[in-house]
């Protein structure tokens, strides 16, 4: 490993949409995938499966059958693990599920997101138990008078074969196994079928339909300071915004332009509205080990947006608030101050949105 002056893009949208940290005159390694991402292997492919689903813990609710297609991938060069789930219950639209799986490598952290086109976005956490046993588990803040929800799903699995139990309870009410089943991998492969649709095409929400003046395709180019007390330095990339799930969700593409030897930076965002905190909620998987999410709300409705959140990087406590601003053709410009640790809060991130 020689001494070089090397540039590596760490996270998007947490320093308005490109971010980067150096790492000057001195040995470093490329980063790689978690151990932990690596026991996913048995779980990657296509998947057809089924079971039952109840509504409460009463025993008198019933069962609703329902049967299901799932497709397991390793995205952002195995940075990050990606399920996508269509659930059909019967209904005139399937049920769609998005589950991606990082590591965070500052802070040491497993961190999950489930999206869907019923309009969820959570955070939830899982861990490993053996070799053929995954755990995930998290929260539903409480949308409604039933209350906040608790989950747990258990996933027994191996090369070919995938049955899970997720138990759940809401509110006061009691612990009930609310979703169960087995899935197998079909003969020759399979497909998960293509589907980009709300759940019985329920619209969006006035919150959600606003960020549709992000929506598109846009070459950036400005400064950024990569560390404190270093100038700002050139940098270039594309960032996309698109709607998922009728505009449900929203989903933020970025790659940025890298250093000699060193491979394009790539990251995947999701964002949705939480109508417990009254901001938006994003989620952010990278290509160079980041997994975390942050907050966001507009200041001046449909012209600027403030993107605030923090993040261990290299051993410090990291905070950023950034603002974007849009015009007629979306993004015209974001500038972001940052803290790093004890100094100062700085400008650390200055860029001009081009729309493609």
């Amino acid at each position: 490993m020689h001494k070089s002056t090397v540039v590596l893009p760490v996270v998007s949208l947490l320093f308005g949409s490109l971010s980067a940290v150096v790492l000057s005159a001195q040995e470093m390694e490329m980063p790689k995938p978690a151990p932990i991402l690596a026991r996913f292997e048995p779980l990657i492919g296509v998947w057809t499966g089924k079971g039952v689903a109840r509504q409460s813990a009463d025993a008198k609710s019933g069962t609703e059958p329902w049967t299901a297609t799932m497709s397991i991938q390793r995205i952002l060069g195995g940075f990050a693990v990606q399920e996508d789930l269509v659930i059909e219950m019967g209904a005139p639209t399937p049920f769609l599920m998005r589950t991606v799986y990082g590591f965070d490598a500052s802070s040491g952290h497993a961190m999950a997101v489930i999206v869907s086109n019923v309009g969820q976005a959570n955070r939830m956490g899982y861990e490993f138990h053996g070799d053929g046993i995954l755990v995930t588990y998290g929260i539903d803040p409480a949308h409604d008078e039933s209350g906040t929800g608790i989950g747990r799903s258990r996933i027994e699995f191996t090369k070919d074969s995938y049955r899970f139990v997720h138990d759940g309870m809401r509110g006061a009410g009691r612990p009930f196994v609310e979703v169960e089943g087995e899935f197998t991998k079909p003969a020759g492969g399979g497909a998960v079928k293509a589907v980009d649709v709300a759940f019985a095409n329920q619209p969006a929400g006035e919150e959600m339909k606003s960020l549709a003046a992000f929506f598109g395709k846009y070459a950036v180019a400005g400064k950024m300071m990569m560390a404190p007390g270093q100038p700002m330095v050139d940098i270039t990339g594309t960032d996309a915004y698109q709607p998922m799930y009728g505009g449900l969700i929203a989903l933020e593409t970025v790659e940025g332009e890298s250093g000699p030897e060193m491979p394009k930076y790539v990251s995947h965002s999701y964002g949705a509205w939480n109508p417990v905190t009254s901001c938006y909620d994003w989620f952010v998987f990278d290509n160079m080990g980041v997994a975390m999410s942050m907050a966001s709300r507009w200041s001046k409705p449909g012209t600027q947006m403030v993107f605030a959140g923090s993040m261990v990087s290299m051993g410090t406590l990291v905070s950023s608030n950034t603002v974007m601003n849009l015009g007629q053709n979306g993004i015209t410009s974001a500038k972001g101050h940052t803290l790093w640790g004890a100094e100062d809060p700085v400008v650390s991130f200055d860029a001009r949105f081009t729309r493609r």
